[in-house]
């Protein structure tokens, strides 16, 4: 089992927070949390015995020609007409139902059934175009689509598909921190929402972000990111918390703190992320089970963190 590594998310802009958290990412999870949108390369996993080691040219690069997702007629004509309002109403509901599907389906991608023609299908009507880098050596394919969904709410979906299917899906979601933001309209990426779908987490770990060794008056703080991990279906879920003041005792209330950004990854985005950071047990007077259990559909539903215990850990 490997460790979350530490994620920088406070910028002074909103593009330069997702900006960060976007190159950052990754759940890390965020975190290296694998994130291959755009023309990103995608990166490679260790070799597993028996199998040969890659070599630099076995990276999947950007294909020269831009891949549309489906036939103009049908869907690039139709969103052009679309005001950028309708555009992004339109990628609201998809995101914030998650298009209607139970994690660990994610915007109804599923792992080891859906195709690429699957998932363009399913998302080119709401987000668009998206982008398909391919490996001719491997078969390996990567699809990457961005939205934005009003009030500056971004982000993307990442899906790699090897022999054919899904197999790893990464999704990161950025901006949920501003004041006009309800974490109920993002419900099923919430505590709530997440402890419904997919039940009792394996791990719940904490990560320490101090600030610099000599602070400025600006930068003095601590930021708190938790995490969610799923062995049994290879997921992790990062939650990158917001600047707050450095205290013995932090008072932590997940549905009232908003993250800067939450990182979504499963399968082949996750298998290979270290998962590190302090266990809720050992920061709290909570197990897993007891936190679980608590009343997450009341706002006010908060636990005290020992600052020292989430110090301690590197």
């Amino acid at each position: 089992m490997a460790t979350l590594t530490e994620v920088e998310m406070r910028k002074t802009t909103l593009v330069g927070r997702f900006l960060i958290s976007f190159l950052t990412v990754i759940f890390i999870l965020t975190i290296c949390i694998g994130c291959a949108v755009g023309n990103q390369p995608m990166p490679t996993q260790p070799p597993t015995d028996g199998e040969p080691i890659k070599k630099e040219s076995d990276v999947i690069t950007p294909s020269l020609t831009y891949t549309p997702t489906l036939a103009p007629s049908e869907t690039d004509e139709i969103l052009r007409q679309l005001s950028k309002k309708e555009k992004e109403t339109i990628a609201a509901k998809l995101v914030q139902t998650n298009n209607q599907c139970i994690l660990p389906c994610l915007m109804g991608i599923k792992l080891h059934e859906t195709t690429l023609d699957d998932a363009q299908a399913l998302l080119a009507p709401s987000l668009g175009p998206g982008l398909v880098t391919r490996n001719e050596q491997t078969n390996e394919v990567v699809y990457n689509t961005t939205f934005e969904t009003g009030n500056l709410i971004l982000g993307g979906l990442s899906t790699h598909f090897s022999k054919g299917r899904a197999d790893g899906i990464n999704f990161q979601l950025g901006g949920l921190w501003r004041a006009d933001v309800s974490m109920r309209a993002w419900t099923p990426y919430t505590l709530e929402g997440i402890f419904s779908q997919l039940g009792l987490p394996s791990r719940i770990l904490f990560k320490y972000h101090g600030p610099p060794n000599e602070p400025s008056a600006s930068e003095q703080g601590m930021i708190v990111s938790y995490y969610l991990y799923y062995e049994s279906i290879d997921m992790i879920i990062a939650y990158n918390g917001q600047k707050t003041e450095d205290v013995p005792k932090f008072h932590f209330c997940p549905m009232q703190q908003k993250p800067e950004f939450i990182g979504i990854s499963i399968g082949w985005y996750a298998k290979d992320i270290p998962i590190a950071g302090t266990d809720l047990q050992d920061a709290s007077n909570y197990t897993v089970e007891d936190f679980f259990n608590l009343d997450w559909g009341n706002p006010d539903t908060c636990i005290d963190l020992d600052t020292a215990a989430l110090k301690a850990q590197p």
